[in-house]
């Protein structure tokens, strides 16, 4: 069969294959347009600096459990209060402890000047389950951020932006958790706190680290715990260690202060002069 376009003469299966071909084309140029407007092809910009927030008072929800159970958190927050900031706070690494073991809070953002809340609606959010809490303002953390253009944008930050921002933290060999994740429905903002960690963990996550320790003694000693040995649980959770990538514990490594002080010292050898009080320089810091 030939084709009725006057001066082309091609035959029906050759019509088919030009269609098919222009079709993939137009499929590819449509993919990589979304993941270009997704931020897929964004160079993840880790620094140090001032946080983007003073103290934050939260509603939330624990959950102890996978990504997916988080984004269903993330869904029900969202669908009550559409216009307030969602917040995530994620205590454990999963390379460490599983996708499917990971604690963390999801919730809303609830003192923020430009978006007050009712009080019904604060109540409304207490009969729903969720809890209430503060969190410190703190002078540094880790920070990065991430555009929020399409539903494939979490996805992009969560596999590219989060693996860079770990891998910051270790090899400036600094201590800083939980990593907190706040979306306004522009950006994504990650943030790791320098100071006050322990002032970020929610009492449903301490409770269930002594349950982990209690557990784990109770397997090594082959005896029951008294009531004497839950009163001696350390009041910070079990697992920091495995907020550090690489299996590095806490305790082995440096102090952000002892950090800063090498930085000085550093600074006064090769200037042979007095080091400059912004020693959060070398760590990207912006003021």
């Amino acid at each position: 069969m030939s084709s009725s376009v006057p001066g082309v003469d091609m035959a029906a299966p050759d019509v088919i294959m030009t269609l098919i071909v222009l079709l993939l084309v137009l499929l590819f140029i449509t993919v990589t347009a979304l993941l270009w407007y997704s931020g897929l092809f964004i160079s993840p910009n880790i620094k140090t600096c001032k946080p983007p927030f003073q103290e934050l008072e939260i509603a939330y929800k624990f959950v102890r459990g996978s990504p997916k159970d988080c984004s269903m958190l993330y869904a029900e927050a969202h669908s009550l209060a559409p216009d307030l900031r969602c917040i995530g706070v994620h205590y454990d690494n999963p390379k460490e402890v599983g996708d499917s073991c990971m604690r963390s809070i999801v919730g809303l953002i609830i003192n923020d000047e430009d978006k007050p809340i009712t009080e019904t609606l604060k109540q409304r959010m207490l009969v729903k389950g969720f809890q209430i809490t503060k969190f410190p303002a703190v002078d540094h953390v880790v920070y990065a951020d991430f555009p929020h253009n399409s539903f494939l944008s979490v996805l992009v930050a969560v596999n590219k932006i989060v693996p860079a921002f770990r891998l910051y933290i270790q090899e400036k060999k600094i201590q800083a958790y939980p990593l907190i994740e706040i979306c306004d429905g522009e950006k994504i903002v990650y943030v790791a706190p320098l100071s006050k960690q322990s002032e970020f963990f929610v009492y449903e996550a301490l409770a269930e680290s002594e349950e982990e320790i209690t557990s784990e003694k109770t397997v090594d000693d082959g005896e029951e715990i008294s009531s004497k040995d839950v009163e001696e649980l350390p009041d910070t959770i079990s697992s920091i260690d495995s907020l550090v990538e690489g299996g590095s514990k806490v305790e082995d490594l440096p102090s952000n202060e002892e950090v800063l002080d090498s930085l000085e010292d550093k600074n006064k050898a090769s200037n042979g002069s007095e080091a400059s009080t912004e020693s959060f320089e070398e760590l990207q810091l912006d003021s």
